[in-house]
């Protein structure tokens, strides 16, 4: 017998729970028994390439679906075939954190923000008094506030997307699936596609160095096509009533996005 065969069948105890156990793992927690080498640099590296890069890997799957089968992933989830993707909330933060890590690159800050108000808005004139308070131009004390806006804009998108969408996907739907844990899986799905389309606006405005019209518009309307197709397949409704809800969503999107900015913007400026 080799010394890994010798290794597998060895008593050991189990370092979770305490009790002993046999084998490739604890038999009374599941634990899977920890190697001498578990830590090494190199055994690390291939347990990650093998679980991401293999054909029958669960990200590879997940991004596929994801991606080109709207709603697929929140069905397979609520019907409780659940093995084979990644599960919805590692998913939705691990597509939020890369999406605000290049956030940082965005072109639209706080500076071209206020320049967008009218020259006798009053929100002007209480910048400007801020500033003068401070000893800065309006610029400086901007430009020393945007880091503040960027950190409060991701809060309000992030805490806006979920609070807001599953409850509205329970009151629209909640004769086709019953309970709100289910739409708010349903919410992470269609928020982790949200957040990885949303970097291509992102390279394409930090590249040009500005807001682009077309860019937001087509990101628009491929995002809000894509909840309507995963609408159809998660809810089963006819092409009318989902066109209708989906309408309803849309205007829900547009206040909390407005809702967002006003409100980082304002906390950025004056608190």
């Amino acid at each position: 017998m080799n010394q890994e065969a010798t290794s597998e069948i060895d008593a050991f105890t189990c370092p979770n729970c305490g009790a002993a156990a046999a084998g490739k793992a604890c038999q009374a927690c599941g634990q899977k028994r920890i190697r001498a080498d578990e830590m090494s640099l190199r055994h690390v590296a291939g347990t990650v390439m093998a679980e991401t890069l293999e054909l029958d890997g669960k990200l590879p799957r997940t991004l596929l679906d994801l991606f080109f089968h709207p709603g697929r992933l929140t069905v397979d989830f609520l019907d409780g075939r659940r093995q084979r993707h990644i599960r919805p909330i590692p998913l939705y933060l691990a597509c939020l954190a890369l999406y605000f890590f290049f956030n940082h690159y965005a072109p639209v800050n706080l500076a071209m923000l206020v320049s967008q108000q009218q020259a006798d808005s009053p929100l002007l004139e209480l910048v400007d008094e801020k500033a003068r308070d401070s000893g800065q131009t309006r610029e400086q004390f901007v430009a020393e506030r945007d880091p503040r806006y960027v950190e409060a804009h991701k809060t309000a998108n992030m805490i806006l997307d979920v609070t807001l969408l599953g409850p509205a996907l329970f009151l629209l739907y909640r004769r086709q699936r019953p309970f709100l844990a289910q739409h708010l899986v349903m919410t992470l799905h269609i928020n982790s596609f949200g957040y990885l389309l949303g970097l291509v606006p992102l390279v394409v405005m930090s590249a040009i160095g500005g807001e682009s019209i077309p860019v937001t518009l087509l990101f628009m309307v491929v995002y809000f096509s894509y909840i309507y197709l995963a609408l159809r397949r998660v809810y089963g409704q006819g092409h009318g009533i989902t066109v209708v809800k989906l309408l309803a969503l849309v205007m829900l999107n547009l206040v909390a996005a407005i809702v967002g900015a006003a409100g980082a913007m304002i906390y950025a400026l004056f608190s």
